[in-house]
């Protein structure tokens, strides 16, 4: 990336649940933490966290427990720690963090202590849950027309990149994860929750073999970086890096109350202290970003004093890109949903949101309904991105994670190697992969600039209700969606200094082959003649009055008819699309019978006629254009509220696709299909 280029960009940018044995993992899928209390400002919080003092309260007197020590240096919580009667069994030295466990009366004593900060809880986790390649454009980028492609004429996937999955591990014998003669998985690591309260020494990290006893982790894993792989019915399933190596950090991995917010913080740690050399013998690329599926519950704000916003803010500070997903609570923005640690003000800490394309490869349809939402009024609890995280096909390994297999209609034959579901969780690790292939592109990137990138080449869908962002600008967010949905061709192309191309979005009329529409005498029993021709679709598009703003929806069919031909009762064209995150449907019939046709235009949101809104547009029937015709006129949307009135020359409608119909009494039968597979440019 052009370095001049590259600061420009960056000036003014600022398990399921364990806690109880044999739990089962949402289907939603976020590795979720109740218990980071919120906090504005260090000054504003007292030092014995306030829902920690509220649980000793009502503890048993002998119980132990395990607590955050938070001082200036590793050595005052170590020794305010031993003083008080804890037992310290992990230094976090690089924030001053000292993990330690004891009884009430113990960690009431260290919070006495004039050298500590902060004592902060341990708490339990619960873990957040291939269109997806095109609406990010990631499958565009892969392509020769790109112009993207790297120096060899292959395409960037990540090589040279480690990415950190702090997770529940990974199942690197799983086909995603294997591959003659090389290693995808380089370390493997699990967190020993025994350690605490252990009489001998103990080391908090092991190598183990391939294993994720949750099956989170390898899911999380395969979409950052798995490799390319077929189901059983053909289908093509790949990583969004594929050729970066993965270390597995099993943080979360046994379901238990061991597996708790220690486990998770813990793999930031590790990440921090051995990110440059994560396989300990020079042989593996340096960590550069770690995903975190897991999230708050619970939390209403960011806390800057807990352990993981430290080490997340120290990571960025080595080079270290810290992604977090947004979290599954929902939300309307009447209220702060998203993942406090998402919502870390640090540039180079990522929060994401969960992007449904609804299987169509769509980049204009919306954010998930169960993904986490920020507080309307206040930027600074917005997600920063959003990625693709719904119905992604992924590695399944164990039905703990509630997978979706591929067993309905969609499939030929099951393949339980892999499964669909969706969640922030999936969202997250979408965006650790680009950001793998952007710093193979420019190793020399930082997270502030990554970040900023990939903000700022977002492509901003849905309703255009986006705010300035304060830490972003010149450039704007929304309180679902953060700045829009990642676009790795546009984020590729400003990293190589390159014109983006319009990828792949239509730049002409939808033209589809003359003599392709479906005879319906093959239902009916009537003759060819009856049936055979008309509504054979030819080409289609949509333009806009350049005064009044009106839009017209256009079709022109190979042999359009005086009347619906001998038998048939009445014929039927819709325009389908979406715009905005809504489906619209524009429907242009005209019925036959006993002297004049009746001709009807309207207009419908979802597609079904319950949901019209209008019933009567001005459209034509033109037989000797042989094109049908509706327009929309511009001044009728203020009464019906819809936000298809803002559609101008150039914005883009997803989706689109031309349907044309007739009906034989009962029998009404589609005839012709039209699309072009990729989003329409209004009035091009």
């Amino acid at each position: 990336m052009n370095k001049t280029i590259a600061r420009c960009l960056l000036a003014g940018v600022t398990a399921v649940t364990a806690a109880t044995a044999g739990s089962a993992m949402s289907a939603r899928a976020t590795m979720q933490l109740p218990g980071i209390a919120s906090s504005a400002s260090a000054t504003a919080r007292p030092v014995l966290d306030e829902r920690l003092a509220a649980t000793l309260a009502t503890a048993d007197p002998a119980t132990s427990s395990v607590v955050f020590v938070h001082a200036a240096i590793i050595n005052d919580a170590v020794r305010a720690s031993e003083a008080a009667g804890l037992e310290v069994v992990e230094r976090w030295s690089q924030i001053g963090v000292a993990v330690a466990a004891g009884v009430p009366a113990a960690i009431h004593r260290v919070a006495a202590d004039p050298s500590v900060r902060y004592v902060e809880p341990n708490t339990p986790v619960e873990m957040d849950l291939p269109s997806a390649h095109t609406a990010s454009r990631a499958e565009h980028a892969r392509q020769p027309a790109s112009g993207l492609l790297g120096p060899a004429g292959s395409p960037y996937d990540g090589t040279g990149v480690t990415i950190a999955v702090n997770d529940s591990g990974i199942d690197g014998t799983h086909p995603m994860f294997v591959k003659e003669g090389e290693e995808k998985v380089v370390r493997n690591l699990r967190h020993l929750p025994d350690c605490v309260g252990a009489t001998a020494a103990c080391d908090e990290w092991v190598d183990v073999d391939p294993i994720d006893l949750l099956g989170h982790g390898t899911i999380v894993a395969s979409i950052a970086g798995g490799y390319q792989r077929s189901t059983f019915d053909g289908r093509s399933v790949r990583g969004v890096a594929p050729g970066a190596k993965l270390v597995g950090l099993g943080s979360g991995q046994v379901p238990s109350p061991g597996s708790v917010l220690y486990g998770v913080v813990s793999g930031l740690n590790w990440v921090l202290e051995h990110h440059r050399d994560p396989c300990g013998d020079r042989t593996c690329p340096p960590i550069r970003v770690v995903n975190n599926s897991w999230s708050v519950p619970g939390a209403t704000g960011f806390d800057p004093n807990s352990a993981a916003s430290k080490l997340s803010n120290r990571l960025v500070a080595a080079g270290v890109v810290v992604v977090f997903s947004a979290g599954n609570a929902d939300g309307d923005g009447t209220d702060i949903r998203v993942n406090g640690l998402a919502q870390n003000p640090t540039p180079g800490v990522i929060g994401v949101a969960n992007y449904d394309d609804a299987g169509t490869g769509s980049r204009d349809n919306y954010v998930h309904p169960s993904s986490s939402r920020g507080l309307r009024d206040d930027a600074g609890t917005y997600p920063d991105l959003s990625a693709p995280g719904t119905d992604v096909t992924a590695a399944c390994t164990y039905p703990q994670v509630s997978c979706r297999i591929l067993d309905g209609p969609e499939a030929a034959k099951p393949d339980p190697r892999y499964a669909s579901t969706y969640g922030t969780s999936l969202a997250a690790p979408y965006v650790s992969g680009v950001v793998a292939l952007l710093l193979q592109a420019d190793p020399s990137l930082s997270p502030a600039e990554l970040e900023h990138l990939l903000e700022s080449t977002a492509h901003q869908f849905g309703p255009r209700d986006y705010v300035a962002d304060p830490r972003n600008p010149g450039h704007s967010t929304s309180y679902d969606r953060g700045h829009g949905l990642v676009d790795v061709t546009a984020a590729l192309a400003t990293v190589l200094d390159r014109p983006s191309s319009s990828g792949p979005a239509c730049p002409s009329p939808i033209v589809d082959p003359e003599g392709d529409a479906v005879d319906a005498y093959f239902k009916t029993g009537l003759p060819r003649e009856a049936s055979a021709k008309g509504l054979d679709v030819t080409r289609a598009w949509v333009s806009t009055h350049p005064l009044t703003g009106d839009l017209t929806f256009a079709v022109r069919l190979a042999d359009l008819g005086e009347l619906p031909p001998p038998g048939a009762t009445g014929e039927d064209l819709r325009y389908r699309f979406v715009y905005d995150g809504t489906q619209y449907q524009v429907q242009m019939e005209r019925l036959g019978g006993v002297g004049a046709v009746r001709v009807r235009f309207r207009l419908q949101t979802n597609w079904t006629p319950s949901a019209s809104v209008a019933d009567a547009l001005v459209g034509k029937f033109d037989v000797a254009a042989d094109t049908v015709w509706a327009r929309v006129p511009r001044n009728a949307f203020a009464a019906w509220n819809l936000t298809l009135g803002l559609v101008d020359k150039g914005d883009v409608l997803s989706s689109l696709e031309v349907v044309t119909n007739r009906s034989y009494g009962t029998a009404f039968l589609a005839t012709d299909t039209a699309r072009n597979g990729c989003p329409y440019i209004v009035g091009s």
